[in-house]
């Protein structure tokens, strides 16, 4: 099967005066000229050869437009069940398509570890978000434990102070004091938010260092939500 890597390309000019790429391998042979020796039922891929990502497949050679160096044609066998895809890879002479957390290294398909671990980090985050929105309920209401991981319960109980309508007391400059049921339930608040806040700060961490310890295999098929859960009861979480 033929192969031509482009090594050099340079401005030519022809007789009339007309300009055009000239397109060279490390053995001086012009890709024009060359076109003749790929055979007329093949399929013609170009990709980049640093990359290997396809950039073009043709059957008729004379559409494929290699302009820059690096850029290798390549011809393999014609089926019609070759997908269209735009993102395939020519891997040793075959359209490869990557799967999730698959990178090329020297040549090879290999599973990017960090990337996927890089991507569940990034989904323990969003549980974490999504269980503080959940908050925990107190008596006939919900809230939320923590507003942010540096803010504890100030939104909470500036909104139990909002919701309490039969004040007991004032101070001498006429300020509401808390009535016995709105303490009880800043302390409510208090005890389970930490329980919350716990589990998903300590938890979340806890679970991200121990990612490093998980083999290919686990990372692979590894159910993000119950691993999430697993390390945010373990530390305290309700």
């Amino acid at each position: 099967m033929k192969k031509f890597v482009v090594d050099r390309v340079e401005v030519m000019e022809t007789e009339e005066g007309m300009k055009y790429w000239g397109i060279f391998d490390k053995d001086n042979k012009n890709w024009y000229e060359e076109q003749k020796n790929f055979k007329e039922n093949t399929l013609k891929i170009m990709y980049n050869k640093d990359s290997f990502l396809i950039l073009g497949r043709e059957k008729d050679v004379s559409k494929i437009a290699p302009t820059m160096v690096g850029d290798i044609i390549e011809e393999i066998e014609y089926s019609e069940e070759i997908k269209v895809n735009p993102n395939l890879y020519f891997i040793n002479g075959e359209m490869i398509e990557l799967k999730e957390c698959e990178i090329i290294k020297n040549g090879k398909v290999v599973y990017d570890r960090d990337f996927k671990i890089k991507k569940i980090k990034e989904k323990l985050k969003e549980l974490k978000e999504e269980k503080i929105k959940l908050g925990v309920k107190i008596k006939d209401g919900v809230y939320q434990p923590i507003r942010d991981t540096d803010r504890v319960l100030l939104m909470m109980i500036k909104d139990t102070i909002a919701k309490e309508k039969e004040w007991k007391y004032y101070d001498e400059e006429h300020n509401p004091v808390l009535s016995k049921i709105t303490k009880e339930i800043i302390g409510e608040i208090f005890v389970k938010g930490e329980k919350v806040l716990n589990g998903v700060i300590i938890g979340e961490a806890k679970a991200e260092e121990a990612l490093e310890d998980l083999i290919d295999e686990e990372l692979k098929n590894l159910d993000i939500k119950i691993y999430f859960e697993k390390y945010y009861r373990e530390n305290g979480g309700i």
